[in-house]
């Protein structure tokens, strides 16, 4: 499985292969990282904005490199 996380950030990408490593389902997925536009601010606050952001992000690195699955990950 191809995953695409919508960030450069390597403590962020490190974290995702982390926690694929213990999925079974997961334990041969690659992951590669590319930088997108969360469409929220660099400190977003509220959950809401920071789900949206995470969102945005997944939605938008997977359907740019055409991978199975898409992550964003977000922080407020």
């Amino acid at each position: 499985m191809r995953i695409a996380l919508g960030s450069n950030n390597p403590v962020k990408k490190s974290a995702l292969e982390k926690t694929l490593a213990t999925m079974a389902h997961f334990t041969h997925a690659t992951v590669t990282s590319r930088d997108v536009v969360s469409g929220v601010s660099s400190q977003p606050k509220g959950l809401a904005v920071i789900m949206l952001g995470a969102d945005t992000r997944a939605m938008t690195a997977k359907e740019y490199m055409e991978y199975d699955l898409g992550v964003g990950i977000e922080a407020g």
